[in-house]
């Protein structure tokens, strides 16, 4: 019969860079959403846009933004 050791397995000491590191691409993310929504007031007054065309704009920013994202 066989015993092992007690040996504790160790977490990766890099898994808090990982984290770190999605957690603020997870962010960007978020801020980059945010930013083309409080822009769209300021595109709908200075291009005279409508309201159709602000969700023109906000979904064509997506595709864009999906489409590099791959």
């Amino acid at each position: 019969m066989t015993t092992h050791a007690n040996t504790a397995v160790q977490p990766d000491p890099k898994r808090w860079k990982a984290l770190f590191l999605l957690s603020f691409a997870s962010f960007l993310v978020i801020m980059d959403a945010s930013i083309i929504q409080i822009a769209l007031p300021s595109i709908q007054e200075v291009l005279g846009y409508t309201q159709e065309s602000l969700q023109w704009v906000m979904s064509a920013f997506l595709l864009i933004f999906g489409g590099s994202y791959y």
